[in-house]
C-alpha cells in the first residue's frame, strides 16, 4: 500500500497575502477574512503594538482568541474571521488555499 502524505491528501495549494488589517481599538469587532471553501489554514500575525482579539462576529473585549503584540497564531477553518481590539493595532494576514 503506498504512502500518501498530508499534502497529497489535502491537493495543491498557494499562499495568497492580505493587505495589512487596520484594527480600529474600541469598535465593534471588524471581518478581516471572508469565509472561504478553499481555505486550508490561515496564520496571523499581530504586527501593532496592542493585544487583538480573534474569532467569529461575536468577538469582543472579552470573548475570543488573544493574539498579543508580535505574536502569531494558525487557525484551520473556512469560517469568516473577525478581530477585535481595545486600542488600535494592525494584523498580518497569510492564507493557504486549495487550488
Amino acid at each position: 500500500m503506498p504512502i500518501v502524505t498530508a499534502a497529497q491528501q489535502l491537493g495543491a495549494q498557494t499562499m495568497v497575502t492580505h493587505a495589512d488589517a487596520a484594527i480600529n481599538g474600541g469598535a465593534a469587532a471588524m471581518q478581516i477574512l471572508p469565509a472561504n471553501a478553499s481555505r486550508v489554514t490561515v496564520f496571523i500575525f499581530n504586527v501593532g503594538a496592542n493585544t487583538a482579539r480573534l474569532g467569529d462576529a461575536n468577538t469582543a473585549a472579552a470573548q475570543g482568541a488573544p493574539l498579543p503584540s508580535n505574536q502569531g497564531i494558525t487557525i484551520e477553518t473556512t469560517d469568516p474571521i473577525y478581530a477585535y481590539a481595545a486600542s488600535n493595532t494592525t494584523l498580518a494576514i497569510l492564507e493557504a488555499v486549495r487550488l
